[in-house]
């Protein structure tokens, strides 16, 4: 059975849900496409991956790129401000956009299904002066904040597993969400293993949509 994912969610929320894969299923081989976004899609239309796993504002996108798929919604991730573990906002419950204000921030780049999301908030909500630099791991971001050089701003669920102690994540106010969802051809059936491991994913996301533990999580 073939998967095909961004990176952001390859680096994140992937390998815990194919661990659980592997384990519920030990006898399914599994094959990772690790694509840009539009790739992903190109090859799940192609029928060279049975599903893909996208984040991003879905229902912002262009209906034509999504017309002939089937899409599930497995959680919205919420975005986050990372700042450094000694910052006096790493002890704050929550960050409100306007307290970035002449803060240089270090943002993913569209890979991750965040980026215009975030820059639409940081203008609504009162975020002025404000530096924007795009990178395109979330481990760069962490770097970046962790050596005093700006604030971050992802999803939560966009730092890998190995995410550093030396950063903080703080929810920001008012809450900023991308999707991450499951999606395959509506034209074509999938075959059998293919479609336990659709179903087993989806079972793997409870009823709010909250994703499967992680370590940065």
């Amino acid at each position: 059975v073939s998967i095909a994912s961004s990176s952001s969610v390859v680096a994140s929320v992937l390998p815990a849900l194919l661990a659980s894969c592997r384990a519920s299923y030990p006898n399914i081989a599994l094959t990772l496409h690790d694509a840009p976004p539009r790739r992903v899609l190109e090859l799940v239309r192609a029928g060279d991956a049975d599903m893909g796993v996208l984040s991003g504002p879905l229902n912002d996108s262009d209906p034509h790129d999504l017309r002939d798929l089937s899409t599930e919604t497995l959680f919205s991730d919420h975005v986050c401000a990372i700042v450094p573990a000694r910052h006096a906002l790493a002890s704050h419950a929550t960050v409100r956009w306007r307290d970035l204000s002449g803060a240089s921030l270090f943002l993913l780049d569209d890979d991750a299904g965040s980026f215009d999301v975030i820059a639409r908030a940081l203008d609504e909500y009162g975020a002025s002066n404000v530096r924007l630099q795009r990178l395109s791991q979330a481990a760069s971001v962490e770097h970046m904040v962790a050596a005093g050089l700006g604030i971050g701003i992802q999803p939560m669920h966009s730092g890998a597993a190995s995410a550093q102690t030396l950063v903080q994540p703080v929810p920001l106010w008012p809450s900023v969400t991308r999707t991450v969802a499951l999606v395959k051809r509506k034209s074509r059936t999938l075959p059998a293993q293919a479609a336990r491991i659709w179903t087993h994913v989806i079972s793997s996301y409870d009823e709010e949509h909250k994703p499967l533990q992680t370590a940065h999580a």
